[in-house]
Order: structure tokens, then C-alpha cells, then sequence
């Protein structure tokens, strides 16, 4: 049995599972993104506006290429490059979903570097009016930038088959050079000056005690929610740099070298690196979630209420399971602002909200 026969068979079945693993995690990953940013904790800062978008793209991305990728690679069954209309929508959703998923976690890594700021102008402009301003205008101009793929994604018949992608010529080498811009090469060159300029905003405002001003404009400590959001941007950075900067080193390498004539074993190598590096990028679009919910103290709070109004939903709210889950989460909530019953309220030493007397029977319940 020749290596590239081996090798080949590694693929197949790497093309089988892999993808189903990326899915599993990232699609309740991204939906529960999607809870948790909307929590009323959260809502309300600019920088959860952000992260709600990029996690409504990574669901596109999730769906729309690792679905049809993983069924063509492992499993033989194309639905893209039989249907040419499917074809260019899903590029038209796909392609842009990946780089605004990058761009998003800039625009969350800037509103992070305003707030940290020491200058109050420039504090001023982390807010929620514009955040949600800049995210309509950012999904509109990367789709926008993305509309000619409509015309020139064309059907190409290859040796193994058809096979759908920009035109070959000079629109190709535009076009994967316009992705490597706008996705994997950019937003991760990015990514470092922003990070960077961010870790120094902190370190000045450590050295000397500045007033920072917070989301509702009110003068103070930089706040501790604010704090874990700035950690949780600098590791999606971290992630994002890692996962997509070799997916651009390829896509490069794989423009230059169509042409040339390659053996059965180099082949075989490229196309297994091409099918790691794609799992690496939908990886990418998944692991936002386990990223917020390791480095976020506040992020796993709020998580731990949805988690309990799903218990309470399926077994109801005098279950034992529910009641004693409700009490672990009451514990880690013990001296931390938390949103009960729809309102605001801090739990002290007793585990009981402030200024409310909580008998040996009474017990606090989360509803919708």
C-alpha cells in the first residue's frame, strides 16, 4: 500500500469526524453566545453587541460550510457544486460571515481599548448606541464588498468532477487574494496592534489612579464586568490569530502552485493540510463560547441562570434536582450583583438579597 494511499484513508475518515465534533460544540456554544449576550447583565454593554454578531455569523458559517464541506469531503455527497445558484448564495453568506466573525472580535477589542482609555473623550465613545450603529453598518459593507462572487462563481469540471469557485484567471488570483486581505491576514495584523495598544492602556491605568468613566457614564473604577470583557476579547484575539494566519499561508501557496505538476503523495499531503486547516477555521467560528465561559467569571454566571431556568422549564421548580442546582448557583453568586425575577438585586454572606430578610424555608426562584 502506497503513502498515498494511507494518506488518503487518514483524510476520508479525518473528513468524517472531525467536522462532527467542531459541530457539536459550536452550534450550542453559539447559541447559548446568543443567550448570554442578551442577558440583561450584558445587553447593555457595547462590547456584548459585538460578540451577539459574531455569533449569529459563526452559526452561518457552521451551517452553510462545515455542513456541505464535511458531507462533500467525507462522504461523497455535493450539494454546492451540483447547483449553481446554491452555490453562489452559499459563498455570498459564507465568505463574508468569516471575515465579519474576525472583524466583530476587532470591533470588540476597539470598544475595549476606548474604554481602558485615560482619555474621557475617548472612553466616551464605548457606548451602545454607537456599538449598534457600527455593527449594522460593518454586516451591510461586508456583504456589500462580497456581491460580485454572485456573478463570478462559475461551475469548473475538474478530474474529479465539478467543481465551483471564482473564475479561473485573473479574478482567481483577485479573489483569493481578497480573501486573504479582508479575512485571514488583516483582521489578525489587526488583532495585534489593537491588543497590544489595549495592554497598555491597562498598565498605564494600573500605574496612576485615573477615573475611568463606565457605560452609563458615571465616573469610576474601570468595572469589573468591563474588566472580564476586556480578558475574554485579548483570548478571542489569541484564538483567532492562531486558528485563521495559516488558513491565508495556504490559500496562498495553493493560488501559486495550481499549475504545477505535482505527485500522487504530495497531492495527498496538501489536500489532508487543506482539510485540517479548514477544520481549523471552523473551529474558529465554535470556540468563542468555551473561551468566554473559562476566562469570564461573569460570562459563567450568567450562563449558570439560563442554565437553571432549563432545569426549572424540564423538570419544574420543585424538583430536587432543580433545588439543588439552584443552591450551588445560589452559593456562586454569594456577595455578586446577579438579575433575579427580571430585577437587579446582590446577594451578601447569607446568600440572601440585600435589605430582604430569607428564611430557613425560603428560597429565591428565577423565572422568565
Amino acid at each position: 500500500m502506497s503513502a498515498a494511499t494511507i494518506i488518503n484513508a487518514v483524510n476520508l475518515q479525518f473528513s468524517r469526524f472531525a467536522p462532527l465534533v467542531v459541530f457539536i460544540f459550536g452550534v450550542p456554544g453559539n447559541i447559548f453566545n446568543i443567550l448570554i449576550f442578551t442577558r440583561p447583565h450584558l445587553i447593555k454593554n457595547p462590547c456584548s453587541t459585538y460578540f451577539f454578531c459574531a455569533s449569529l455569523v459563526n452559526l452561518n458559517v457552521l451551517f452553510l460550510g462545515l455542513v456541505p464541506r464535511s458531507l462533500a469531503d467525507g462522504f461523497g455527497i455535493d450539494p454546492v457544486s451540483n447547483n449553481l445558484a446554491f452555490c453562489r448564495f452559499r459563498y455570498f453568506i459564507l465568505h463574508p460571515s468569516l471575515a465579519l466573525s474576525s472583524w466583530f472580535s476587532i470591533l470588540a477589542g476597539i470598544d475595549r481599548f476606548c474604554i481602558s482609555s485615560r482619555d474621557v473623550h475617548r472612553r466616551l465613545l464605548s457606548n451602545l448606541k454607537y456599538s449598534r450603529y457600527i455593527s449594522a453598518i460593518t454586516t451591510f459593507i461586508g456583504f456589500a464588498i462580497y456581491s460580485h462572487l454572485l456573478g463570478l462563481f462559475v461551475m469548473q469540471q475538474l478530474k474529479t468532477g465539478p467543481y465551483c469557485y471564482a473564475l479561473v484567471g485573473p479574478y482567481r488570483v483577485f479573489y483569493d487574494f481578497f480573501y486573504f486581505a479582508t479575512y485571514s491576514f488583516t483582521p489578525p495584523i489587526i488583532m495585534v496592534f489593537v491588543g497590544l495598544a489595549t495592554y497598555y492602556n491597562v498598565r498605564q491605568t494600573r500605574s496612576q489612579i485615573v477615573p475611568v468613566v463606565t457605560n452609563n457614564g458615571n465616573n469610576g473604577q474601570l468595572k469589573r464586568r468591563d474588566r472580564q470583557l476586556l480578558k475574554m476579547t485579548c483570548l478571542q484575539f489569541i484564538c483567532t490569530i492562531t486558528l485563521t494566519l495559516p488558513v491565508a499561508i495556504q490559500k496562498l501557496y495553493a493560488t501559486f502552485t495550481q499549475n504545477d505538476v505535482k505527485g500522487t503523495t504530495q497531492v495527498a499531503i496538501e489536500n489532508f493540510i487543506t482539510i485540517l486547516l479548514r477544520v481549523f477555521l471552523y473551529t474558529n467560528a465554535s470556540t468563542s463560547f468555551y473561551i468566554f465561559t473559562l476566562s469570564g467569571s461573569v460570562y459563567r454566571k450568567e450562563f449558570l441562570c439560563i442554565i437553571i431556568k432549563m432545569i426549572g422549564c424540564i423538570f419544574g421548580k420543585n424538583s430536587s434536582i432543580y433545588r439543588r442546582f439552584y443552591g450551588r448557583i445560589e452559593r456562586s453568586f454569594n456577595g455578586n450583583t446577579v438579575a433575579i425575577n427580571g430585577q437587579t438585586v446582590t446577594m451578601n454572606e447569607t446568600n440572601a438579597p440585600v435589605g430582604q430578610y430569607r428564611g430557613n424555608t425560603m428560597m429565591l426562584e428565577v423565572n422568565e
